[in-house]
């Protein structure tokens, strides 16, 4: 469904920042 996509676009939009900030924190 296209309401499920937007919601996973959205979704990784944040998380992905996130995840770069992590691994950038790790190092």
């Amino acid at each position: 469904d296209e309401n499920v996509d937007v919601v996973a676009n959205h979704a990784g939009d944040r998380v992905t920042p996130a995840v770069m900030a992590f691994l950038k924190t790790e190092k």
